[in-house]
């Protein structure tokens, strides 16, 4: 929560610097996708029981990169606060789907835990909008949906390795739709940009070392404790 909480603002002084959204996101995942891998090797974690569910690290991999690049590009519309506010509605979406789809048994407990917590994350960042944009809010909200799904159905893949290698393999599938994205962007008048300032460069790196650290952890958390459980931690 600590280091996930530090995300949009960071990715916020990377965007103030001059970089664009599919640089912070190609970043993110491109040199994650590195690091994670060295991460793997010196740990010995095998990737193979992953081939069995490909297509649902596929999916979670490309809601994966819509989430993120929901999340950090709302930063551009509305204040920091308000996104994240937006954003961490995701704890009740995970609530919803567990109920509809039966994935977790949602108790009278869990369902208020959910409610709590997402109460008292609009208690301390404040429900005004101060500069509100139908762009950002659906961007941020975009996110949530997507992350919740993430978060949901990565559960059965926590079950058959760790969470590093959840991690990795979502990374390379969302690095490939950025690499995609930044190589067609061109016939659409569209150039990524490059951060132009030194603190543009630090929150670019900073981001990129957050986002991994903080999902990571909160997938081995998802692992162990369950989506609903972890996530209102994560609040």
């Amino acid at each position: 929560s600590l280091i996930l909480g530090l995300g949009p603002s960071t990715a916020k002084i990377a965007f103030d610097g001059g970089a664009d959204d599919l640089t912070l996101q190609g970043a993110r995942f491109g040199i994650g996708v590195i690091l994670i891998w060295i991460f793997i090797r010196f740990k010995g974690l095998k990737i193979a029981p992953l081939f069995s569910i490909w297509r649902r690290i596929l999916v979670i991999g490309i809601a994966t990169a819509i989430g993120s690049f929901g999340y950090m590009g709302s930063t551009r519309y509305i204040d920091v606060p308000l996104a994240s506010l937006i954003f961490f509605s995701y704890p009740l979406l995970i609530g919803v789907i567990a109920f509809v789809f039966r994935t977790e048994h949602m108790t009278a407990r869990k369902t208020m835990a959910v409610l709590t917590g997402f109460a008292g994350v609009g208690m301390v960042i404040g429900f005004a909008a101060i500069t509100p944009s139908l762009i950002g809010i659906s961007l941020a909200f975009m996110a949530a949906v997507m992350v919740a799904i993430v978060f949901v159905i990565s559960v059965p893949a926590l079950h058959l390795t760790s969470a590093p290698v959840v991690l990795f393999s979502n990374s390379v599938v969302a690095s490939g739709v950025y690499g995609l994205c930044t190589i067609i962007a061109p016939a659409f008048d569209y150039y990524p940009s490059l951060p132009a300032t030194t603190a543009g460069w630090t929150g670019l790196g900073a981001h990129v070392f957050i986002m991994i650290i903080g999902i990571g952890l909160l997938l081995a958390a998802i692992g162990r404790i369950g989506a609903v459980r972890a996530t209102v931690v994560n609040n």
